[in-house]
């Protein structure tokens, strides 16, 4: 049973990971930091993160066992995030475990807090609340929360709107979480795409190379969240699959600028990512979901990952080679060349070091359940 557990992680890994960078990519978005009054530092962050994923449990908590799963998967990976990062800002072994309860409690407590007010459409509760956990050191001159409020309330009302066999099999699309909802700008329509003809596809495999220009690297930018895409590449291959389906292989290399999570200095990463995913048509017979005797759809845990359906002639390669590429952005970009020489890892006085996470000290314990 517990080696069925381990494969059962496994095995959903690939859609945790897809799920989870949809989700802290949503909470990049510069509006929230802009002119929803959140604060552009390491706290302000996590909150966002938290925020994002708390309207995600949310509707995920309202689903099926196979969803409920996977969230709590999420919630895992996300923790796991946050003890990687604390490590990685110079905290010692005795330090983490500390810190990583007093994080659990402010979460949890705004899963609760945010989610009551979401339920009763009370949206000053709301905003109270996230004066609070945003700006606990601001009283009465914290910014107004009322748009961030306003977004949140509209958000959960729209992801109540995914159907519970996509949560369980795809993930929530970012643009969900965006402001405006599912309802994207016109700059937010204008996604990197790079569409080759399935007519085209034989049994032999055709070779497609992608070269993003400047306007394409500008887009990659705005989907992915980051200040700036300095090179986007992919090798692909793609083949016929079974009957009518289409196999796609290949190799993305991309480098990005993002800001460092402790000076907020620029930070150059390079991405190198296989591609491997498959496609069948809408229409197709191996399209069709395996169901139980409740007309609930069936997924195996241990079995490979879902094809990815498509409509018309064409499949957008482009589209799936910067989502591969996205799930390897560093969620935590640090400046080389930190220097934390001076912590000793099992010296427990190292914890009153500042760090960026030096702020979360101040918080009063009953702030973690506000």
């Amino acid at each position: 049973m517990i080696w069925n557990l381990f494969k059962r992680k496994k095995s959903n890994q690939a859609l945790v990971e897809r799920q989870y960078a949809e989700i802290t990519r949503a909470a990049r978005v510069p509006t929230f930091y802009e002119s929803m009054g959140v604060p552009d530092t390491v706290l302000g962050r996590f909150e966002m993160i938290s925020i994002h994923l708390i309207l995600y449990l949310r509707r995920t908590g309202k689903a099926g066992e196979p969803s409920r799963a996977l969230a709590q998967d999420i919630v895992d990976a996300f923790f796991e995030d946050v003890d990687h990062s604390i490590r990685e800002l110079g905290i010692g072994d005795m330090g983490v475990p500390k810190r990583m309860k007093k994080l659990a409690r402010m979460f949890y407590g705004r899963v609760q807090s945010y989610g009551q007010a979401v339920d009763a459409g009370d949206r000053q509760a709301l905003i109270d609340a996230l004066k609070r956990n945003l700006h606990p050191e601001s009283g009465d001159a914290a910014p107004p929360m009322q748009a961030l409020a306003d977004w949140m309330i509209a958000t959960a009302s729209t992801v109540e709107e995914v159907p519970d066999e996509t949560l369980a099999a795809k993930p929530v699309d970012v643009q969900c979480f965006r402001p405006g909802g599912c309802m994207m700008t016109e700059a937010e329509k204008d996604l990197f795409a790079y569409e080759v003809k399935v007519s085209h596809v034989s049994a032999n495999p055709i070779t497609v190379s992608i070269a993003a220009d400047t306007a394409d690297l500008q887009r990659l930018a705005r989907q992915w969240g980051v200040p700036e895409v300095l090179k986007f590449e992919a090798e692909l291959s793609l083949g016929r699959w079974k009957r009518d389906g289409v196999r796609v292989k290949g190799h993305v290399s991309s480098e990005i600028v993002q800001d460092c999570v402790v000076t907020l200095d620029p930070v150059q990463q390079q991405i190198e990512e296989d591609v491997e995913a498959v496609f069948l048509p809408e229409n197709s017979r191996l399209a069709q979901r395996a169901v139980d005797g409740n007309g609930e759809m069936f997924l195996d845990p241990d079995g490979p990952d879902l094809p990815e359906l498509f409509s018309g002639d064409s499949i957008d390669v482009g589209a799936v080679a910067a989502e591969f590429a996205a799930l390897s952005i560093d969620e935590y970009p640090r400046k080389p060349g930190l220097d934390y020489a001076d912590r000793i890892e099992s010296d427990p006085s190292v914890d009153k070091k500042p760090s960026p996470f030096a702020v979360l000290q101040g918080l009063k314990r009953d702030d973690s359940a506000s």
